[in-house]
């Protein structure tokens, strides 16, 4: 987790303003360390489904995936004038 972290640290000045925290294949644990690291860098959290189609859909949508708390971090992520 610590590369990750680094990582992390110098994207949003790049221009990174989300982070997929929920993805179906993701264990509990995971989607709640993403979360966090999401917050501690200021990052709107997103979440997957991994639905590319009609068929193989089986996984939380993004809204299930990201908390209503997450919401006001991400709109205004998209509000940012780029």
């Amino acid at each position: 987790m610590i590369a990750l972290e680094r990582v992390l640290a110098e994207l949003p000045s790049l221009g990174l303003g989300a982070l997929e925290a929920a993805y179906p294949g993701f264990r509990a644990g995971r989607i709640q360390e993403l979360r966090a690291l999401a917050t501690q860098f200021g990052l709107a959290v997103t979440g997957g489904s991994d639905c590319h189609g009609p068929t193989n859909c089986g996984g939380p949508s993004a809204p299930a995936a990201s908390p209503p708390r997450s919401w006001p971090a991400f709109v205004n992520w998209l509000d940012v004038d780029r």
